[in-house]
């Protein structure tokens, strides 16, 4: 399809189902940005792979929706997790010293591990990626992804067990 052609097939689906497809998601987000994010992407999507848009259009537009709302659920989900995991909690009103010092010692580790062991971490737990999406970012197989994510989290959990004075020297020693 021509630049011309598939810029008029885009116009068109946007102009004939944009308003539904707005409602679908808004219903769903219960946020207009958000809605409006869903809507931006699924058309990229849609202009994307064009020539895979079939008649009727609507049905596959909604289901290139529903597939955005539940990536974006489950990155919002693994946040959630991650932040538990982590120790964040909500309710309390945690000491600002002690939650910072956690939070440090957490960045530390997490700076300490090489950068394909850190965008393996941020394409799942930041990026909400399933392995088999973040294999394909990274380039390998699925399988391969998870054993990288297994050793890369074991890793993490090792530097977060150090002892963190451990590597900081306290100084010269006093005479004795």
């Amino acid at each position: 399809m021509s630049g011309d052609t598939e810029g008029a097939r885009i116009t068109e689906l946007f102009v004939e189902h944009g308003g539904r497809l707005y409602g679908y998601a808004y219903r769903r987000t219960l946020s207009s940005e958000e809605a409006k994010d869903v809507v931006a992407d699924t058309y990229l999507i849609a202009l994307r792979h064009i020539d895979r848009v079939p008649e009727p259009a609507l049905p596959w537009l909604f289901t290139v929706a529903r597939r955005l709302l539940a990536n974006r659920s489950r990155a919002a989900a693994n946040r959630e997790r991650t932040a538990a995991r982590l120790g964040a909690r909500e309710d309390a009103d945690p000491d600002p010293f002690e939650e910072s010092s956690s939070h440090e010692r957490l960045r530390q580790a997490f700076r300490s591990l090489s950068e394909d062991d850190q965008e393996t971490l941020m394409l799942i737990e930041w990026d909400g990626l399933s392995n088999k999406e973040a294999a394909l970012v990274v380039g390998c197989s699925t399988p391969a992804f998870a054993v990288r994510l297994h050793r890369t989290r074991r890793r993490l959990a090792r530097e977060l067990q150090r002892d963190p004075g451990a590597s900081v020297s306290s100084g010269p020693e006093a005479p004795r």
